[in-house]
């Protein structure tokens, strides 16, 4: 579960070092087929990582019953997506990883197993 946070955490705070420079690879990324080709490969790449991470917290009993490994992954990775283009198209945004955290926290408290109480 911590590498989950600590994934799209670490996208937002590297991709929210500059505005200008993220909206430049955001737009590269759409309209080259060469660098969009790139940029989904590292996505795939990392979003597999995820899974994987999504698993293990299920197999430890770390995921509430019922919640899908591959989907709070996807979640997840859907969550810093729609802050990165909020953070990098909207004038109004603030800094990005204030966008991202509770994103993130609200995907993994709907996922995670409650504690019992004593």
């Amino acid at each position: 579960v911590d590498a989950l946070r600590a994934a799209v955490l670490t996208l937002g705070a590297r991709a929210g070092v500059s505005r200008t420079l993220s909206r430049g690879v955001l737009a590269a990324t759409l309209e080259s087929q060469d660098v969009g080709g790139e940029a989904s490969q590292l996505f795939d790449d990392l979003f597999a990582e995820m899974k994987e991470d999504a698993k293990a917290a299920a197999r430890v009993r770390l995921l509430a019953p019922g919640v899908d490994p591959e989907t709070l992954a996807a979640s997840l990775m859907a969550s810093y997506l729609g802050a990165v283009l909020h953070f990098t198209s909207s004038p109004r945004a603030g800094e990005l990883v204030p966008i991202l955290e509770p994103l993130v926290n609200a995907s993994l408290a709907g996922a995670l197993r409650k504690k019992r109480r004593k």
